[in-house]
């Protein structure tokens, strides 16, 4: 939680996002629950803190009459798409701030929102290392820090068809034809789902672009340091957990966080971390599970898809693809 000491001093983040809550929110009660208090004081702070002036699309944050769970609603060029999901009492239980244009660290102050099913604050322009606060969301099934993608499905079978997938939280995904414009919004669980939807029946490579055709490690997208905080271990629901494209993450792989009996979905990929092997001493199945281990430098026996460990391929093999 926020220290004392940031409201007693001037001008900072803290005192903004304080003073907003007392004097230009026209929502907050005296008889509001505390946790909506607590919720809309974290969003707050994000903005006062993460850049929110040029946070994109331009949408409705900070709006003082509106509840928090309808801030930052937009419509693109498919579907509408909210950046809350909230449970009936107001608690914000997904909280999607990706490709928004974030940037300086991630606050540690997420921690208070105990009920955060998923994080996603993939594909800005975040510095810093991962907090060992967010060991705190022990309910926390997806923990998404690293970059948007499309899927480009090529294969070598003459006359297949070839189709695109931009991926969002690397679960939804938008389908492109190529032979035609009709957009549809699909689930893909995998990456061999993705290789079979396109209908690449032989040996397949999909590559990886990153958003706005951007290198993975080009300045503008996160940029997180340091080591996989040990503490990610203690999220027993944590199912997908997201960290590709971060090249200054560094150190080993913490025993914890391999152990952590619900992952099925890791991305690891153009990243400095070691000991992906770790998560291959598991007797359960990862569904989804790239590294550069296309690289003889990097084992990884139980990944789905290997990627080449220079960025400026952004090629990554399907291993189970037929």
């Amino acid at each position: 939680s926020s220290e004392e000491h940031f409201f007693a001093e001037g001008d900072n983040p803290h005192k903004r996002a304080l003073d907003w809550m007392l004097f230009d929110d026209l929502l907050i009660q005296s008889n509001t629950a505390d946790s909506i208090v607590r919720s809309r004081y974290v969003v707050v702070l994000m903005y006062m803190s993460m850049g929110g002036e040029t946070w994109t699309p331009v949408s409705d944050f900070l709006e003082p009459s509106a509840r928090t769970c309808t801030w930052g609603y937009y419509i693109d060029e498919f579907v509408g798409f909210r950046r809350f999901t909230c449970t009936s009492d107001e608690s914000i239980e997904d909280l999607s701030f990706n490709q928004m244009n974030l940037s300086n660290q991630i606050i540690t102050e997420i921690s208070a929102l105990q009920y955060l099913r998923q994080l996603n604050l993939g594909s800005n322009r975040l510095t810093g290392t991962i907090p060992t606060h967010l060991g705190l969301l022990s309910n926390l099934f997806a923990l998404r820090l690293g970059e948007y993608a499309r899927i480009i499905c090529t294969s070598r079978m003459e006359g297949t068809t070839h189709r695109s997938f931009e991926i969002y939280a690397a679960v939804y995904v938008h389908c492109l034809c190529h032979r035609h414009s009709d957009a549809i919004l699909s689930h893909f669980p995998n990456a061999s789902s993705v290789s079979s939807f396109c209908h690449c029946n032989t040996r397949t490579t999909l590559f990886f672009e990153p958003s706005q055709h951007k290198s993975p490690r080009t300045p503008g997208d996160n940029n997180l340091h340091g080591p996989i905080p040990s503490v990610i271990g203690n999220m027993p629901e944590l199912t997908a957990f997201y960290v590709h494209n971060n090249v200054d993450l560094s150190g080993t792989v913490p025993t914890e966080v391999a152990v952590l009996p619900r992952l099925r979905q890791i991305q690891m990929q153009y990243t400095n971390v070691t000991n992906i092997e770790l998560f291959c001493n598991r007797t359960d199945t990862i569904s989804l599970f790239l590294s550069d281990c296309l690289d003889d430098d990097v084992l990884c026996t139980c990944c789905t898809s290997c990627c080449a460990a220079d960025p400026s391929l952004n090629l990554c093999f399907d291993r189970f693809a037929r």
